[in-house]
């Protein structure tokens, strides 16, 4: 080794040596990492280490990898050794990873033992994700623990949710439907059915809708049909209607024939166009063209012909110069084609 001269090769065989100790003698290998210098070998060395070490004994991997763990490329190795941790010393973990001072090394430590957490205690660690300080982590355990909740039974998991704060409503209430919509969407939407009128329900209703689509749309429609005029129903259709445009473009338009003019109409077709012409621009023109708002008609075309000009500007431009569209729209949209032939 000392032979090598100071560059890769010398960081990868000191790597190497780290890695083949961890596995025979941890213990061992931390020693001889730890008389190391400071600086890349010896991250390397620990980085290569962290793996084995995890598996065979994490308080050890945790030990060494907090000592450079301030450098962001090492923070997803966190997650690594809570995992492997909690498999069977979840105390341990939760304690270690809860002290970390690091904001990003603890989130991705917490993140990597919360699956065995909610295997093993699931009403702790919702507790546990109830009184973590508002962020995407708190949001992305809450969601995760929905999931978990509803696989276990999904009407209770939702009478669950429903007690919770708005803000965390919005955040797990979508999750528990659309597991159970995709296992079970006839339950489901009779539990929706049930909920108080308001924002809770409105957005349960537009999950059950999404999942059922997959399952049997004609049930689906027949389910949406049925409810009163309003945003709720509205929502419900955008939804179908999205579903279809992106599974089946086919099924959208033939429901599209028939919708009655009007503004949700406009909506409806501007959105199959945005959906279906990133495909196939030259499908949609009708469709397009079928939509009486001026304003949104100006705004689909804009879209759609951006999103073409990226595929092919030449073909994009030509629609561009004798679609009828406004000057300003139309010079917009050729000054993006200048620019997109430029690059």
């Amino acid at each position: 080794m000392r032979g090598l001269p100071a560059g890769r090769v010398k960081n990868e065989a000191v790597a190497n040596i780290a890695y083949h100790m961890a596995e025979w003698d941890p213990a061992a290998a931390k020693d001889w990492v730890d008389q190391l210098p400071a600086g890349r070998a010896r991250n390397d060395a620990i980085q290569r280490m962290i793996w084995p070490l995890s598996n065979s004994d994490p308080a050890i991997a945790a030990e060494m990898l907090e000592s450079i763990g301030g450098s962001p490329q090492y923070t997803h190795m966190f997650s690594n050794v809570t995992r492997q941790w909690a498999q069977h010393d979840l105390e341990g973990a939760l304690k270690w990873a809860t002290g970390l001072t690091g904001l990003r090394a603890r989130e991705q430590a917490i993140s990597g033992l919360m699956d065995q957490w909610m295997q093993q205690d699931l009403a702790g660690a919702t507790t546990f994700a109830l009184e973590m300080p508002e962020g995407s982590q708190r949001r992305n355990l809450l969601g995760n623990l929905a999931g978990q909740h509803a696989r276990q039974d999904p009407e209770a998991a939702i009478n669950w949710a429903v007690k919770l704060a708005p803000e965390d409503q919005r955040h797990v209430a979508g999750s528990i439907i659309s597991q159970w919509a995709g296992n079970d969407p006839v339950a489901a939407a009779n539990y929706v059915a049930k909920l108080g009128a308001g924002e809770l329900q409105e957005r349960a209703v537009t999950s059950v809708v999404h999942a059922w689509a997959n399952l049997d749309a004609d049930a689906a429609l027949a389910w949406v049909e049925r409810f009163p005029p309003g945003s709720m129903r509205d929502n419900s259709i955008s939804s179908l209607v999205g579903t279809w445009s992106h599974q089946d473009p086919e099924r959208a338009e033939s429901y599209l024939k028939s919708f009655p003019l009007g503004p949700q109409r406009d909506n409806l077709v501007a959105n199959y166009v945005n959906a279906v012409g990133n495909n196939d621009p030259l499908q949609v023109i009708p469709w397009l063209r079928s939509i009486a708002d001026e304003q949104r008609r100006n705004s689909t075309i804009e879209t759609l012909a951006r999103n073409w000009i990226h595929r092919d500007s030449a073909a994009a431009a030509a629609w561009i110069a004798q679609e009828p569209m406004p000057a300003e729209v139309r010079n917009r949209l050729l000054k993006s084609v200048e620019a997109q032939n430029r690059r």
